[in-house]
């Protein structure tokens, strides 16, 4: 009857560690994915900011050099 209790006792801490383990990686994992989410987002407009430039740069090149000539 002891052996059993102190088994069930011990199980019990085995199981609130494994889950205390499982909070703090899972915790992890979303921290990981939200900064993969801020750089994937900040990436995407450092691209649109550059493609916009260059569409304006061809722009200039063919709209403005033809009606100034």
């Amino acid at each position: 009857m002891v052996f059993q209790a102190a088994l069930q006792k011990e199980r019990a801490a085995n199981q609130a560690a494994l889950e205390k383990e499982r909070l703090a990686s899972q915790a992890a994992l979303e921290a990981a994915l939200d900064e993969r989410d801020q750089t994937t987002a900040r990436l995407l407009e450092e691209e649109r900011a550059r493609n916009e430039a260059g569409q304006w740069a061809l722009y200039e090149i063919f709209v403005v050099s033809f009606f100034s000539h």
